[in-house]
């Protein structure tokens, strides 16, 4: 059973929802970009990661696939995700970046940052199988640098006023993006190399459940920013950094 056209409606909420966010209320650079980026996932996904697949369906291809396919660009989809991922992993870390005040704790952020697209650089300069293998060690570097963001902007929101740190924007898309990534990287580091029609089915269903839970901590999340100020003026809260 294929899940992607409810991943994709998932995805697409998510990306609508934040677009009335960010079009209602003043935010930081951070989360605009991060509501640019849903979109381009909800491209992505629908689009281009379909190319290869939706040309077979549409018999363009026709006697000669087989010999397209062994094209570089034809031969899948997950060199496109291998690209996402440096893109995504930077930008989520940015996404509490822009959040962090301290100049020391800003400066260990972009050097990470700094530091991890050095890491894919090399990977993808002198390692092989980018076209036909998913990134595991950058995957992995990516999601500890947002761990690492992630807690040092918990540390310094712990300063502010408690009534109201809960519910902080970046709090759900924190949880919801370490949760994903740390669920799903082992599958896909072993999805792409069985071809077992039970683990496909599994994989696929804990995709959905995943993609639940992120896109739904990120539209629940927006919801309640959209709301918060008139929250804040109503019960007269006052933000306050030690």
């Amino acid at each position: 059973m294929d899940f992607s056209i409810a991943i994709y409606l998932l995805e697409l909420l998510a990306a609508i929802i934040g677009t009335c966010y960010i079009k209602k209320h003043v935010v930081n650079k951070g989360i605009i970009y991060f509501v640019y980026f849903l979109w381009v996932t909800v491209f992505l996904e629908v689009f281009i990661s379909n190319i290869p697949f939706l040309l077979l369906e549409l018999g363009i291809f026709d006697d000669r696939y087989m010999l397209l396919k062994k094209s570089v660009l034809l031969k899948g989809n997950i060199w496109i995700y291998n690209i996402y991922c440096v893109f995504s992993d930077l930008l989520y870390t940015y996404v509490f970046l822009s959040y962090i005040v301290n100049n020391t704790n800003r400066l260990i952020v972009k050097a990470l940052m700094l530091l991890h697209a050095i890491s894919y650089c090399c990977f993808f300069i002198f390692s092989e199988g980018f076209f036909d293998s998913f990134y595991t060690i950058p995957y992995f570097l990516g999601v500890l640098n947002i761990i690492v963001a992630f807690g040092i902007y918990l540390n310094e929101i712990l300063r502010i006023d408690k009534s109201i740190s809960s519910v902080y924007l970046p709090v759900f898309i924190g949880f919801g993006i370490i949760t994903f990534s740390v669920v799903m990287g082992p599958f896909f580091t072993f999805f792409y190399k069985t071809i077992n029609y039970k683990v496909h089915f599994f994989y696929g269903l804990l995709l959905l459940i995943s993609n639940a839970f992120l896109y739904g901590l990120i539209t629940i999340g927006f919801l309640i920013e959209m709301n918060m100020d008139r929250w804040i003026v109503k019960h007269k809260i006052i933000y306050r950094v030690e």
